[in-house]
């Protein structure tokens, strides 16, 4: 049902919705590839999820493979979605507070593009999706604004962008962007090493190793990159 669903249904989705996907059909097939789908049942997707870490990643697992069950049922592979009738608890949100000596301890083991984007969510307080997919186009040197779309508001168009100003600090954020983004010829503010677009499953594991084997280990707290948002919005309240 997984090879049926990402040969015939992934394609017409959106690219990088598609490297998302990929990426967490890997982990199901080899978490599930072994049974058949039919003899799925719900209990089998509550024992998935109830894992002490990587939880959240699950859930979004969760999430590919009901869509995957919901395709299954439309082509009479399947007769149900078990995970349909599954519960998820959100879980409450972090509120770790990075301080600035943890962000410019991090920042100097960093590499540059990570370093470019730490600094992008810390000045603009948006979430790690929106940061990797800010275009040139959304950046306005000449007015001095950021516009990011705003997914959750989809009846009012006059809402559906948030508009930042650029201060000087964000200004000389972006200058340094634009100049490795003329070096790699991109679209993007934020790029790879190799001037790609980064996708959010590409750089989480980046983040996460940065974290694991150079900050830890030096005797530091970890944090995650959506820190930097919570830090963000508790500065402005100061």
């Amino acid at each position: 049902m997984l090879d049926r669903f990402q040969e015939e249904h992934v394609p017409h989705i959106g690219k990088r919705t598609q490297k998302d996907y990929g990426y967490h059909i890997r982990a199901l097939r080899k978490h599930f590839g072994e049974r058949v789908a039919a003899d799925i049942e719900r209990k089998d997707i509550e024992r998935f999820l109830d894992v002490p870490r990587g939880r959240i990643q699950r859930v979004r697992m969760k999430s590919v493979l009901s869509s995957a069950f919901t395709y299954g049922v439309e082509r009479g592979i399947v007769k149900f979605n078990p995970c349909r009738d599954v519960e998820v608890v959100k879980a409450q949100r972090r509120e770790r507070y990075v301080t600035d000596e943890e962000f410019e301890g991090v920042k100097k083991m960093a590499s540059p593009n990570v370093r470019l984007a730490m600094d992008l969510a810390r000045l603009t307080g948006q979430k790690q999706s929106k940061v990797l997919s800010l275009c040139w186009s959304q950046v306005d040197f000449e007015h001095k604004i950021i516009r990011f779309r705003n997914e959750r508001i989809r009846t009012d168009p006059s809402r559906q962008r948030v508009e930042l100003l650029i201060t000087p600090e964000l200004q000389a954020v972006l200058e340094e962007c634009r100049i490795l983004a003329k070096k790699k010829r991109t679209t993007h503010v934020i790029v790879n090493e190799d001037g790609d677009p980064y996708t959010t499953t590409g750089f989480r594991p980046n983040f996460q190793r940065l974290m694991r084997t150079k900050w830890k280990p030096a005797g530091h707290d970890g944090f995650r990159f959506q820190d930097l948002q919570t830090t963000w919005e508790r500065d402005r309240q100061i």
